[in-house]
């Protein structure tokens, strides 16, 4: 990177195909072949890897569970799900790389790979907040950390994810850098986590939790 800086300084050359633009420069074309041959295989490793790990968070946490408590598949006397859940992860994998590639599409051409990386690194913490807040505040409930959460996805998806879309998207909103967005969303989700626990507390001490309402109807749990 800090050779591609130095030499093309002042060129119209993107700085993520630097590793190509080197040996080019210099004619080493066979160099040049290897550097995109290991940048291919790595990104489409990276690519195959975080496809499926998704998809199966998704059949597993999202989709199976709606299906087992929907009825659908008790209604159809299937007993073996092996083969409902391979086609539903199946489905997952297409419907991810669709969204992948729609995105890629739609984002603003030149948007650095980096800057697409802390993009989505902001995005996962927002889980952060109710995390710590929970793991040191005994005040904090379910209703407080979910109200932090829409509220922290809200202010990424405006702050965050919109303005990588077209330079008209990011003139429409306040002109606000990556990280005073990125800051500005997880301190309205701590904000949230912390005012919606303190206002519906009471509720959620007075209602049974879990594992309450299970051992009085006879089930337990481990």
């Amino acid at each position: 990177a800090l050779a591609g800086l130095e030499l093309f300084a002042g060129q119209d050359i993107h700085p993520d195909s630097y590793v190509l633009a080197l040996p080019l420069a210099f004619e080493r074309d066979g160099l040049a072949v290897l550097a995109f041959l290991g940048g291919f295989s790595a990104a489409t490793g990276m690519v195959i890897v975080a496809t499926v790990a998704l998809a199966i968070m998704v059949s597993n946490d999202i989709v199976m569970p709606l299906l087992l408590r929907s009825g659908l598949l008790g209604k159809r006397g299937e007993s073996d799900l092996s083969r409902t859940l391979l086609n539903v992860r199946r489905i997952s994998i297409i419907t991810i790389t669709l969204i992948a590639y729609l995105y890629y599409q739609a984002i603003e051409a030149g948007v650095p790979l980096a800057q697409i990386g802390l993009l989505s690194f902001s995005a996962a913490a927002q889980f952060a907040p109710a995390m710590l807040i929970g793991l040191y505040w005994p005040g904090a409930n379910r209703a407080g950390a979910l109200a932090g959460l829409i509220t922290g996805v809200g202010s990424w998806f405006v702050f965050l994810l919109l303005p990588s879309f077209t330079e008209a998207a990011r003139d429409g909103l306040m002109a606000v850098s990556f990280n005073a967005g990125a800051a500005w969303s997880l301190a309205a989700n701590a904000l949230m986590v912390v005012l919606v626990s303190l206002l519906f507390g009471h509720q959620a001490k007075d209602s049974p939790t879990t594992d309450e309402r299970e051992e009085e109807g006879g089930m337990i749990t481990l």
